[in-house]
């Protein structure tokens, strides 16, 4: 069985029909929705109870509002299932998704498949993300060189393959659950809690597979966090992840003490042109030590 965790806080309920929609359609049937309400309205609330109560393979687990991380780790404790993924309530998944990664992942003893999105504003795709044509294995000494693109989001000479392949994403990819052990969101942070999580994953991972197969639609929304104006809450979550990437570097190899200063660097120039005088102070003090 493949486990599906769904995070949701008040996502309009067209995007979740959408959601939910993309998933019912999958070319593979063993599978198991586990919904997590975190907190939201009622409307949105009886919404997914009565979903649930149509679709037996939709789990809904209501909980008061403590954010995505929490929502998920709540997911990963509900998950049964050998095999898990994650889709967010706003977007979508290709129907043989789950088919194909699938069979990947077993065919090629992997811990973890990876593979590309379309990202749409509209109704337009805006943006591709994937690898090279072909199935890229890494394990070994060759793990570093998947890890160096995680952190840092960069390619170099050696990974060149990977293109922009959304690595510090959590969707695109199946995992085998046994990998993921005690991994578990930070939940003090809200900004790249992701690629937090995978971060922490890449302990456990012996090999892991990259495809640049399109199995993930991603939505620009203006309700998201990241494309919130700057403000001083906004601005405390970035120290948060900023803070949680530099508790990571002491102890590993100097390629990937480098990939967590480029991932520095690359977060301040993100957000640099949001900041005030006094912000841009905090983040560069930050970033020099």
């Amino acid at each position: 069985m493949i486990d599906i965790i769904i995070p949701i806080y008040n996502t309009p309920i067209e995007d979740i029909k959408r959601c939910f929609a993309s998933i019912e359609a999958s070319t593979y049937s063993n599978y198991h929705c586990i919904v997590v309400d975190d907190g939201s309205g009622e409307k949105v609330s009886d919404f997914l109870d009565n979903y649930a109560f149509v679709h037996p393979a939709f789990e809904i687990i209501h909980q008061e509002n403590r954010g995505v991380s929490a929502a998920r780790n709540t997911g990963l404790k509900a998950c049964t299932g050998e095999y898990l993924t994650f889709v967010d309530a706003d977007d979508e998944i290709s129907p043989n998704f789950l088919e194909e990664s699938l069979k990947l992942l077993e065919e090629n003893d992997l811990d973890m498949i990876v593979g590309g999105y379309q990202e749409i504003v509209g109704d337009k795709v805006t943006r591709v993300r994937n690898s090279k044509d072909g199935l890229w294995i890494y394990e070994g000494n060759d793990l570093e060189k998947y890890m160096d693109k995680v952190i840092s989001s960069k390619t170099g000479e050696d990974n060149s393959e990977l293109l922009d392949t959304p690595t510090g994403r959590i969707y695109t990819k199946l995992y085998r659950r046994s990998c993921i052990g005690e991994v578990h969101f930070t939940e003090s942070v809200r900004i790249s809690e992701d690629t937090l999580f995978l971060i922490d994953l890449g302990k456990n991972l012996k090999r892991v597979g990259v495809v640049p197969n399109i199995w993930y639609t991603y939505y620009q929304n203006t309700y998201s966090i990241v494309h919130q104006k700057m403000n001083d809450k906004k601005f405390m979550e970035i120290l948060a992840f900023l803070d949680e990437i530099k508790e990571r570097i002491p102890g590993v190899s100097k390629r990937l003490q480098e990939a967590f200063y480029k991932r520095l660097e690359k977060t301040k120039e993100s957000y640099w042109e949001e900041l005030n005088p006094k912000q841009k102070k905090v983040m560069e003090e930050i970033c020099e030590k």
